[in-house]
């Protein structure tokens, strides 16, 4: 932060780059774990890769569905959980004042 201030940044712009950083983060995590996920119940609905035991069910194999609400509300979900992870540090990073000089 002491070198963003010294290239003159100002609060505002400091509080972006983490909220930004902070979104990027959360929204790349959270795309890459909804992309495994669909792979895992295509694999899943296609190769039956967890059985069920016992027999005595109508299905041998653990039954998955997707639906595209599940994966908005996880999107949904992610981003406010990013919004309120990134706020707390970005606003303290703004408000923190340095000194250039030791």
């Amino acid at each position: 932060m002491a070198i963003l201030k010294a290239l003159g940044a100002s609060q505002k712009v400091i509080q972006k780059i983490f909220l930004t950083e902070g979104f990027l983060l959360a929204g790349l995590g959270g795309l890459m774990g909804m992309f495994i996920a669909f792979i895992v119940c295509v694999l899943q609905q296609k190769f039956h890769l967890l059985k069920l035991e016992g027999g005595t069910f109508v299905v041998d194999y653990y039954p998955v569905k997707m639906h595209i609400l599940d994966f908005l509300l996880v999107g949904v979900t992610v981003f406010i959980v990013a919004l309120l992870a990134a706020w707390v540090p970005a606003r303290k990073a703004a408000t923190k004042h340095f000194s250039l000089k030791s």
